[in-house]
């Protein structure tokens, strides 16, 4: 009986000193991943194009990901990515003999679709390892939003082209490190409810600087998707004020004489390139949903238009396996429609926000957060359909299931 505890003794310790070693790979893994996205930032500007070295960095980080959660027994993630996979795969086996999806897309299309699913690798392997660990993932998210804040400040101040959002002379806006354009928004929102959570837990004013610091960002950008997204956060801030700290709330009344001691002449000036560059869709005839959607109406219109001249059938409508490569809309709501159809988005986007409220506990901030990253995943797109942005979220969630644990302490 004694040499059966003993062995028992053993065996746990040894799963605890495994389980130790590959939380500080996974640690490591987090840590290249982020130095190659912001690589990989600098590299587009300089080249004008994507390097293969962040996608690399990307695909053997899933791979071990992967065989972690299937040493560990974590199986839910991997059926989710088997299941997707296999019935886009289908739809898309079917038409391929038409030619309307030939053997480029079907992989680029897999691709895609492997992006949308690696949230769920990510969270899973997030929990697993960082649950009883979270505060070294806590320091990495500051320290990599620091980094982002600083380096959009930095751009803007001194003009530096490599932190640029958009090519020179087209646009206002920078992204510092951050990937791309469409990544800033999806960091930004994550990084808002970030600090309202912690906000919330520790109730100290320094997070609403930071909070302030996201916002200020987020309209540096110059991105239109983000200005909808300051526009949804400050309503949803100032109503969260109202009710639970009215001095903070009737504060931001000092917002409205302080508008007009600004400079907007000045302001003007900043933003005149994009003023002038959206203003010259009106002189060519596009209408108003053509400059605020970035000419995405267009795509969904093309999208519906091919749907219908092709022969695609009844399979395409209830479980996908439309060729996205030529028709992406880069509106994730009609994205997912043509890779799972309507049953299997419908699935997806179930798993996916029930993902989010199961990890968080039910934490309060999880359903406005869900509100505002379904409408403006929607509206601009590449939030969903991303590979850069799981970790971030993931690290939110873990956020929020550590205040819930508190509160309910």
């Amino acid at each position: 009986m004694g040499s059966l505890n003993s062995l028992k003794k053993n065996t746990n310790k040894n799963f605890t000193f495994l389980k130790l070693k590959e939380h500080h790979l996974v640690l490591i893994l987090i840590y290249i991943s982020f130095f190659m996205d912001s690589l990989n930032a600098i590299l587009m500007k300089i080249e004008g194009t994507s390097n293969s070295i962040s996608l690399v960095t990307r695909i053997i980080v899933e791979v071990v990901f992967l065989f972690l959660l299937f040493k560990n027994r974590i199986i839910k993630p991997i059926y989710i990515l088997i299941g997707f996979i296999s019935i886009a795969s289908l739809g898309m086996l079917i038409v391929l003999p038409e030619n309307i999806i030939n053997s480029k897309d079907f992989f680029q299309n897999i691709i895609t679709i492997n992006k949308i699913l690696y949230f769920f690798i990510v969270l899973n392997i997030v929990f697993f390892y960082f649950k009883d660990k979270r505060k070294v993932l806590f320091n990495f998210f500051e320290i990599a939003y620091t980094i982002f804040i600083i380096s959009i400040f930095l751009g803007f101040i001194f003009h530096i082209p490599f932190f640029e959002a958009y090519p020179q002379d087209a646009r206002f806006g920078y992204k510092g490190f951050i990937v791309t354009t469409n990544e800033t928004v999806g960091i930004f929102i994550i990084g808002l409810f970030y600090y309202m959570a912690k906000y919330d837990q520790y109730r100290n004013k320094k997070y609403i600087i930071s909070i302030f610091f996201i916002l200020i960002a987020g309209l540096l950008t110059g991105s239109k998707a983000n200005l909808f997204f300051l526009l949804l956060s400050f309503l949803f801030l100032y109503g969260y004020f109202l009710f639970h700290s009215k001095k903070i709330s009737y504060s931001l009344f000092v917002l409205i004489p302080i508008g007009f001691l600004i400079d907007w002449e000045k302001i003007i000036n900043i933003f005149e390139k994009t003023i002038t560059y959206t203003r010259s869709f009106y002189d060519r005839g596009y209408d108003i949903w053509f400059v605020l959607l970035s000419g995405r109406n267009l795509r969904v219109e093309k999208m519906f238009n091919s749907i219908q001249e092709l022969p695609y059938n009844l399979y395409h409508y209830l479980f996908g396996g439309f060729n996205f490569s030529a028709m992406g809309t880069e509106m994730d709501l009609f994205d997912i429609f043509q890779l799972f159809g309507i049953i299997g988005g419908l699935i997806f986007y179930y798993l996916y926000f029930k993902s989010m409220i199961q990890y968080s506990k039910k934490y309060k901030f999880i359903y406005p957060f869900i509100f505002i990253w379904f409408i403006v995943s929607t509206l601009g797109g590449h939030l969903i359909y991303n590979a850069v942005i799981p970790i971030y979220l993931s690290i939110m969630l873990l956020k929020f299931h550590d205040v819930r644990n508190i509160k309910n302490a």
